[in-house]
């Protein structure tokens, strides 16, 4: 296991709170799995996704097939 700075676990915290975004909150679990900010960000991806289905189920036009 390779350890991080704390302080780099944060910047890269705060920039994928600033994405705001699945993809970025995953690739950030993917880098720090274990770990203070693991539960926010499962909380914003869950959020984020059930924001996109309805979405998607409200504007099934607007998204493509592979979307």
């Amino acid at each position: 296991m390779i350890l991080v700075d704390a302080d780099v676990t944060k910047e890269e915290w705060v920039y994928a709170k600033t994405e705001n975004s699945i993809l970025g909150y995953i690739n950030f679990l993917t880098q720090h799995p274990y770990c203070e900010y693991r539960k926010e960000a499962e909380v914003m991806i869950q959020g984020l996704k059930e924001k996109l289905l309805s979405d998607m189920k409200n504007n099934p036009f607007k998204y493509s097939r592979e979307e």
